[in-house]
């Protein structure tokens, strides 16, 4: 199996831009969701400059956890299809695993 690549690291901006682009992605769909995880601790405690960052060694979020409480009866798959139709910036990938039935979702800017 090929080694997946590496993922880039983010600067600040580009970690607000991907937050506030699925905020508002998802409020135009008429979700209600919420943010948890690292990003969640990033978004809600957030008193540090990007440089303040790599200075102090904190990590920025690689990724950004999201829970979606919906009664449209739709799983991940199909939300993830919605937010890539809804903005181009969105896409998904194959999985590292051959046998996963799910595609991870990205974010480009």
């Amino acid at each position: 199996m090929e080694p997946m690549p590496e993922t880039p690291k983010r600067t600040d901006k580009e970690i607000w831009e991907a937050i506030l682009v699925t905020a508002c992605t998802l409020d135009e769909l008429g979700y209600h969701y919420a943010f948890f995880g690292s990003a969640a601790c990033y978004i809600y405690g957030n008193t540090l400059s990007s440089y303040r960052y790599l200075e102090e060694g904190v990590r920025l979020p690689n990724d950004l956890d999201v829970v979606i409480s919906d009664n449209r009866k739709l799983d991940a798959e199909q939300i993830k299809v919605q937010l890539t139709e809804y903005d181009f910036r969105f896409y998904t990938v194959a999985a590292r695993d051959p046998n996963a039935k799910y595609r991870p979702l990205h974010f480009a800017r």
